[in-house]
């Protein structure tokens, strides 16, 4: 089953919860990544009127559905045994997330996936990263690791981070 992400049903300008539907990204991909391409240049040039320093802050800024980016730098964050990230920083539009709070602690999660071809070998690299991003504003990022033809997907790296300290979230 693909990812999925949510749009709107049917026609008008009235917009609610109850308009909304799940759609496979698989379906959506090129859109999405023109979409996020013009969001990427458009972006380039501006600046984050807000930038969230809590769990709850972000939040909000997503239930109110502004466009959030997220910051990354890596070497702001650790791993599991507490060795700083590598030198990698980036960014991106946040393409959906879910809201968990009957669980234990309140979370946020979000993912993203990203292609590319292996230099030596030419084989199709697919790396998926997840982010959790917990109340007690701790993120993990986990990265895992797909080759074609694989029969599933390998961890590669984790690590822990702190909403401004290692990632930033702004809209």
């Amino acid at each position: 089953m693909a990812i999925s992400f949510l749009k709107f049903r049917g026609k008008g300008t009235r917009t609610g919860y109850s308009r909304l539907q799940f759609c496979q990204i698989g379906r959506y991909r090129s859109l999405l990544h023109s979409a996020g391409l013009a969001a990427g240049l458009v972006g380039m040039n501006a600046q984050a009127s807000e930038f969230a320093h809590t769990f709850y802050q972000l939040k909000m800024a997503l239930l109110d559905a502004r466009p959030v980016t997220a910051i990354l730098d890596l070497a702001l964050c650790h791993d599991a045994k507490g060795r700083a990230g590598p030198h990698i920083r980036g960014g991106f539009l946040i393409p959906s997330f879910m809201i968990i709070e009957n669980q234990g602690t309140a979370r946020i999660a979000f993912s993203l996936t990203h292609e590319t071809v292996e230099k030596q070998t030419n084989k199709l690299h697919t790396e998926f990263v997840r982010y959790i991003v917990r109340a007690n504003n701790s993120i993990s990022v986990e990265a895992f690791s797909y080759f074609s033809r694989a029969s599933g997907a390998t961890p590669a790296n984790s690590w822990t981070c702190s909403i401004d300290k290692g990632v930033r979230f702004g809209w």
